[in-house]
């Protein structure tokens, strides 16, 4: 079929290939304006083809210049159908200038060439073209909605409801202009009464097709997860629909039936991707604030420690609960639930600040005779071993073991402490010093150990 209007030819190619309606497989269709339908074909014509929506159930007429040229390939080669297409015949140009250039001839003499574009129109020197190529438009890449709308509005006679009913079709299948279309739909009616039923079913598809835009978009929300987004337009979509009418009632509390799913679907997720991270995420919090903290120079023993005991876990709980988007309760419930069995063990050691942390030779029962005696000898020479240092004032102090600790040093002992008051302890490894082998001093001088300072023992702590 051809068809001339007053600027363009439109050409309109139509092969039928039988069909049975409904007999089509389920499939998406993609719009031009990138809108995706899910459904199936179930009958079709010379404008376009009824489609099955699996969103609301409702059958939509879609007209074949509502698709690209890659979709009408793609549905041909789906369906054996090849449906309408409508373009317009357009060229591609290329100057000694170095524009290059697409648009549809408004004016082409042998001295110059008139292009148009839906963003500009230009004219060029028909000499200073090197180059010119046939190519094929879509209609919205040359003209505006304003444009084909006033277009068709002036070569209607709108005085007849026929001409209306065509005009409503064209704004809403061409130009996705809903409510111009429903102005010429019920203007059709008004002008001609017969055409009420169909101007009424047109108006339902319309609805219909508008609610799975939004339901579309939900979609698209529930899909990036983000489902207060969804609730939102949701909620939107209820003010602008009619809830009397009980088909719409029904596809929208469907879709907020699947938003509840989804969200409940997404926290339980969620609840195992925390159960997943929870221990890793805890140690790795973990270790950088006691190596923050240790690296902190301007912090003394007691400050790190009052830190560490009384602080610590609170700013960890903090930091995991804003990671995780969650409340700090929850951090807690979720560590307190962690699964033991299958959480790596972790260590920590004072190493030669064991004396720090108030580990000091064993003191054992009186009733033990020979036990109490070796107690007595062992203290009396530490204490006497302190006393001579004290008094050369080599007697290390608990600033001084601190100030001359290094970092790592001082996070590992940071990290025992926590763990002996914060955590679940396995088992306390008490060994004696390595450098007096627990006698608390060294050499036949007797002189203080300056690794124990006379406390005899090394700590590890072994915890979850």
């Amino acid at each position: 079929m051809l068809r001339k209007t007053g600027l363009y030819f439109l050409v309109i190619v139509f092969g039928i290939v039988c069909l049975t309606p409904g007999s089509a497989d389920a499939l998406g269709i993609r719009l031009k304006n990138g809108r995706v339908l899910q459904g199936e074909i179930m009958d079709y014509d010379e404008d376009g083809f009824q489609f099955k929506l699996w969103t609301t159930g409702g059958v939509v007429h879609i007209a074949w210049y509502n698709l690209t040229s890659q979709e009408i390939t793609r549905v041909n080669n789906l369906l054996n159908v090849k449906p309408v297409t409508e373009k317009l015949k357009g060229y591609r140009i290329y100057t000694n200038q170095n524009i290059a250039f697409e648009g549809f001839p408004l004016e082409n003499t042998d001295e110059k060439l008139v292009l148009k574009n839906i963003e500009e129109t230009d004219t060029f020197l028909k000499k200073n073209i090197l180059k010119m190529e046939p190519i094929e438009l879509d209609l919205l890449a040359v003209y505006t909605k304003d444009e084909l709308y006033q277009k068709k509005y002036e070569r209607y006679d709108l005085t007849k409801g026929s001409n209306n009913y065509k005009l409503a079709q064209y704004c809403r299948d061409v130009l996705n202009e809903y409510g111009l279309a429903e102005k010429h739909f019920l203007e059709a009616s008004k002008l001609d009464p017969s055409l009420k039923s169909q101007v009424e079913k047109a108006l339902l598809e319309q609805e219909k097709m508008s609610l799975n835009w939004e339901i579309q978009k939900i979609n698209t929300l529930l899909r990036k997860e983000s489902i207060a987004e969804a609730r939102v337009l949701l909620e939107e979509t209820k003010e602008n629909f009619d809830l009397t009418n009980s088909e719409i009632k029904e596809i929208l509390d469907e879709v907020a039936a699947r938003i509840d799913g989804a969200e409940k679907g997404l926290k339980e997720e969620r609840r195992k991707e925390i159960n997943r991270k929870i221990v890793t995420d805890w140690h790795r919090v973990l270790k950088s604030l006691l190596k923050r903290t240790a690296a902190d120079k301007r912090l003394t023993f007691s400050d790190a420690c009052q830190y560490v005991a009384s602080i610590l876990r609170k700013e960890l709980v903090f930091k995991l609960a804003k990671d995780y988007k969650i409340s700090e309760i929850e951090v807690e419930n979720y560590w307190e639930e962690r699964d033991l069995e299958t959480v790596p063990k972790k260590t920590a050691g004072y190493g030669d600040g064991s004396y720090w942390a108030s580990y000091r030779l064993k003191r054992p029962a009186r009733s033990d005779g020979q036990a109490w005696a070796t107690y007595r000898q062992k203290a009396r020479e530490i204490g006497e071993a302190k006393m001579r240092a004290a008094g050369q004032n080599r007697l290390i102090t608990i600033d001084a073991w601190w100030n001359k600790a290094g970092t790592t040093k001082r996070t590992k002992w940071l990290e025992a402490y926590f763990a002996e008051r914060q955590m679940k302890i396995i088992e306390k490894r008490e060994e004696n010093c390595t450098k007096c082998q627990g006698k608390g001093v060294v050499g036949s001088a007797c002189d203080l150990c300056d690794r124990c300072i006379g406390g005899t023992l090394e700590v590890t702590i072994e915890y979850y």
